[in-house]
């Protein structure tokens, strides 16, 4: 999980980085990219979503995640 640690915060910093150029990446994505485990990164996207600095969606069993406020959700029709 992110702590107070600077390493932490640049690791989050390069994750909302990544998310910014590239949307919609799920839990896997974004560890494959930063070289650690999905463990390690779905802790990280919590703490991010909990601040309020990413968000998600489902797609089956997966989590998609977006930077705050970035997501295009299609109409439901209700």
């Amino acid at each position: 999980m992110i702590t107070d640690g600077k390493a932490d915060k640049k690791f989050a910093y390069k994750v909302k980085e990544i998310l910014a150029d590239e949307p919609g990446l799920s839990v896997k994505e974004l560890a494959e990219r930063l070289k650690t485990n999905r463990q390690y990164m779905a802790g990280v996207l919590k703490v991010l979503e909990e601040h309020g600095s990413v968000s998600h969606r489902k797609v089956g069993p997966a989590r998609i995640y977006f930077i705050a406020g970035d997501i295009k959700r299609k109409p439901t029709g209700r």
